[in-house]
């Protein structure tokens, strides 16, 4: 992948993109935390959980480490927009990269090796969700509570 080149641009781009996949991920984390507290956690949302935080993850790639240029750049416009010098952008951002390869290596984990684990189908043609409870997701809830502890 080609490195994108470090503008305030780019880097306001970068920071966007990372909030918005950031919050779309959080709200996916809270439909699996509230489903495991009703009926249970729908296979689809550990699904969308993963593509979400792969994608995530790309989007941190992209910035290139916590000590980069673009980093560097990203931290200078998040302290500029907040007025606040002593935000620690670039670390919080690799804290957070770290917790989420840690959830999406936690989420396969816990999901059965044989089986469906998005939808079941009854011999009656009835499409049924497949439902996890929060002992069959013993390594994903702590997992997603470690991720969430890292985003403000």
């Amino acid at each position: 992948m080609m490195a994108i080149p470090v503008t305030t641009p780019n880097a306001v781009d970068l920071y966007s993109s990372l909030r918005s996949q950031c919050g779309t991920l959080k709200n996916v984390c809270a439909r699996i935390t509230a489903g495991v507290g009703a009926s249970g956690a729908k296979g689809s949302d550990l699904v969308a959980l993963l593509a979400v935080a792969a994608g995530t993850l790309a989007t941190y790639g992209q910035i290139g480490g916590a000590t980069s240029a673009m980093a560097n750049a990203i931290q200078t416009y998040v302290q500029g927009l907040y007025g606040d010098s002593t935000l620690t952008v670039t670390s919080d951002a690799q804290a957070s990269a770290t917790a989420l390869e840690a959830l999406i290596a936690a989420v396969p984990k816990d999901l059965p090796t044989s089986g469906p684990i998005e939808r079941s189908v009854s011999s009656a043609g009835v499409v049924a969700d497949v439902l996890y409870t929060s002992a069959q997701l013993g390594n994903t809830l702590p997992a997603i509570n470690a991720w969430l502890a890292t985003i403000s």
